[in-house]
């Protein structure tokens, strides 16, 4: 999943908090990234901080030269979500985050990237 356009960079350790929907592939009673870091599983009521690290944003399978600040790819609504990934496969659940690096959009949703997330249902 890579942003197609950034909207908003927060300055570091002053990013907001709150809350958003998250795409997962569920294996068992936990849950895994379905586009990368496929081997890291997530529980429920965990936090977990992403590793550092720049993406390039990307559009119609072009790269474009503007960088960002990688994290965890949070959907403001679960409709979008959803709608982001249709196959029966994937579980979309509600997170909290902290300290978001930037806001932007994907697939022409808007999305929150944070450095930390927590599983809430």
């Amino acid at each position: 999943m890579c942003l197609c356009a950034v909207n908003c960079r927060y300055p570091k350790d002053k990013g907001p908090s709150g809350h958003g929907w998250k795409i997962f592939r569920k294996v068992g009673d936990k849950f895994e990234s379905p586009y990368f870091h496929k081997n890291t599983t997530y529980k429920i009521k965990t936090w977990y901080t992403s590793s550092n690290g720049l993406a390039r944003c990307s559009s119609s399978g072009k790269v474009s030269k503007l960088r960002y600040k990688t994290g965890f790819h949070l959907f403001q609504t679960r409709k979008a979500a959803r709608e982001w990934c249709s196959l029966a496969e994937f579980s979309v659940r509600k997170v909290l985050y902290k300290d978001a690096v930037v806001q932007g959009i994907q697939g022409g949703d808007f999305v929150i990237v944070a450095k930390k997330m927590k599983i809430v249902e």
